[in-house]
Parts: structure tokens; sequence; C-alpha cells
């Protein structure tokens, strides 16, 4: 598996319009998926009132073909919460959709199917192991797991656990005492669509053929929750389809067992997410906009409200310029297959770049 990292940082007040200091994406991303404003409020199919919107188009979302897993990079903890859109693409015994192994010596955390064919959530530490079974906790009432759409939520408290279980506008909970969870932090990075199957967490077990929407992972800390991982949906083309993580910027792949589907139109909140690789520029160099938006097929750039050209595949060059110290740039995403209607996003936030003055040369006569 290879990471491209931009190194980011979220831009304070939206979650999903960020500007970063980085390197730029190696790859354009060409379709991505949806962001969910609400989890429990999603929509299975869109409602906009647009001109030939007679069909909805498909969400976005990476399927596995349960041959292995992907390294998310982050480690579980008992501060965390993760919320995970899937729908299974066929029925099995013991399979993980996401989860550590019997190799993370510290914090396990996982979901998926099993032995007896229902869905099943688990988490263990060296003080207690909690297993259950949506949507009450008993298997011997339980139906087996199903190919329908849902959303799992795994939360950790002080000293307690919290799952739920979404399925269109049912919402199941089972809650309950998980001992020794305070402080702790998994040791291993949690992989999706498979476990671990060696400590090194290099080889995959009990793959799950799936397909995965959307990531989400929060965490708690004196200032409240905060999003920490947003994977979503990424083409990357041959061999790299995988997830794009909004928060940092990384991309994780792990080779042709995954693979990119759907329209990804992200229900029309067509949020724009930006990066900068530099906030200043002298007159010899130049700066990199780029610029990522869930589903957009183009992008036009502004610079100080007007049109300019150039970047319709994301990337943008912003020059040195001489007579205003400091421009500033936005981007706008085009999607013009949006159910068969041309349509824009808003624009993204402000990138300001500040043009370097040269030298000033005094001649004393």
């Amino acid at each position: 598996m290879t990471n491209a990292t931009l190194r980011g940082k979220p831009d304070a007040g939206n979650p999903h319009v960020r500007s970063d200091e980085g390197e730029v994406a190696p790859a354009k991303p060409r379709r991505g998926s949806l962001l969910h404003k609400a989890v429990v409020t999603r929509l299975a199919c869109c409602a906009f009132a647009l001109v030939g919107a007679a069909a909805c188009a498909e969400d976005a979302y990476i399927q596995s073909d349960g041959t292995s897993g992907m390294n998310t990079g982050y480690r579980m903890t008992a501060r965390s919460r993760l919320e995970v859109d899937f729908a299974l693409t066929e029925t099995g015994y013991s399979l993980r959709l996401f989860g550590t192994s019997a190799y993370e010596p510290t914090f396990q955390t996982w979901f998926g199917t099993s032995g007896g064919g229902h869905f099943l959530f688990g988490a263990s530490n060296a003080v207690q192991r909690v297993i259950t079974y949506p949507p009450n906790g008993n298997p011997q009432t339980e139906s087996l797991c199903d190919l329908n759409r849902h959303t799992a939520i795994v939360q950790f408290g002080s000293g307690t656990f919290d799952f739920r279980f979404v399925t269109g506008s049912a919402t199941n909970t089972l809650a309950g005492v998980f001992a020794g969870t305070s402080g702790l932090e998994a040791s291993m990075p949690l992989p999706v669509f498979a476990e671990y199957a060696d400590a090194a967490g290099t080889t995959y077990a009990k793959g799950i053929k799936a397909r995965i929407y959307s990531l989400r992972i929060y965490e708690r800390g004196a200032d409240g929750e905060r999003l920490v991982r947003e994977f979503l949906p990424y083409e990357g083309g041959s061999a790299e389809d995988g997830f794009y993580d909004t928060v940092t910027g990384v991309r994780i792949h792990n080779g042709l067992s995954f693979t990119y589907h759907g329209a990804g139109h992200d229900h029309g909140n067509l949020s724009v997410i930006v990066r900068a690789s530099g906030t200043r520029v002298n007159s010899s160099g130049a700066v990199t906009l780029t610029a990522f938006a869930p589903g957009a097929t183009s992008y036009r750039w502004t610079k100080n409200g007007e049109s300019v050209a150039g970047g319709a595949d994301g990337t943008f060059t912003a020059a040195w310029t001489k007579s205003n110290r400091t421009d500033v740039y936005r981007a706008v995403a085009v999607y013009d297959d949006f159910y068969g209607v041309a349509r824009e996003s808003e624009p993204s936030a402000e990138l300001p770049v500040y043009s370097v003055p040269n030298g000033t040369l005094l001649v004393i006569r």
C-alpha cells in the first residue's frame, strides 16, 4: 500500500472546506463520494427539483473483492467515535468490515459478521472483552446479515461503549460498561475490509466483500469533539482506487482488490476542499493551488473576484504579481452531468497569496 500525503490542517469553522500548506496531490481526483450532513437523515435518493433529474445517481463507493484489506493509518483510542456507511455485496461468516485482530496487544475494535453469519461488533483490552449482535444482542433471535445499506457507529467513553446500527430511519443501540479503556490507544492502525493476519500489519485475513461509501472518525478532547479522519471514495486509476482523507490530505489504496464505482454527486452539498503549497511567492517563483470536490468533473478559478484561465483539472499555478501585493484565489467545482444538468458549487474558502516585493535599488550620485 502507498500513501500520498498533503499534510493538511483543517480550516477553522468548516470541516468540509480546508486550506493547507503542503505538497499537492499526485493524482487528479476525478470523482469522489458524498458528504453526509447527518447519518440518520441520509437520503436513499436525491430530491432535487432539477430539469431532467428523473433518476437518482448512485453514490460513490469503494468495493472490495474480499481478498485483501486497507490500512487507514489511524489508531483507535478510548476517545474515538467511528462511523462507516456500508453495504455488503455478499454475505459470509467470520468476516471483517474493519478491525484489528488478536495481533493488536492493547485495544482491539472490530465489526463484521459472526461465525453464525450475523452482524457483529466487538472490542477487547486487557480487562474486558465485549461482543454484541445488533440490534438487541441475542444471536438466537437475530436474522442473518443482509445486503442492505447500513451505518455502523462505534463510540467509546470513560469505561463505556456505545454501538449504533442505522438502517434507513431506524437506529438500534447497544451500550454498556467497558472497563479499563481510560487512556487506551491501539498499537496498530485500523484496517478496513479485513483484519490483520500478522503482527506487522502487512497481510490480511477475514476479507469481506462489501462497499464503503464513507468512513469518518471523531475524537473527544478538552474543547469537544472534532473530526480527525474523513475517508471518501477516490478514483485513482489502475490499482490506485481507494480513499481520500479530507482532513489530512492522505490517499490510501492497496491494489486491484479495490475498485471505485458510482457517480458521487454529494447529494447537492457541493463542498470544495482547497489547498496551497505556500502563501508567499517571490518574483522568480510560484505557488501551486489544488482543489478537490466530490463528483466534480472540472474546476474554474477566480483571482480577486475575477475569473482567470487555467486550473480546470483542479491544479492552478499562482504567479508573482507586481501591482497587487496580496491576491485572493478561490475555486469553484463544476458538475457537468449533475443528473443531466450542469451545476457549479459555491466558491471555496479564500486562498491569499502574498507577492514578496523585490528589493529597492538606491543609486547615489
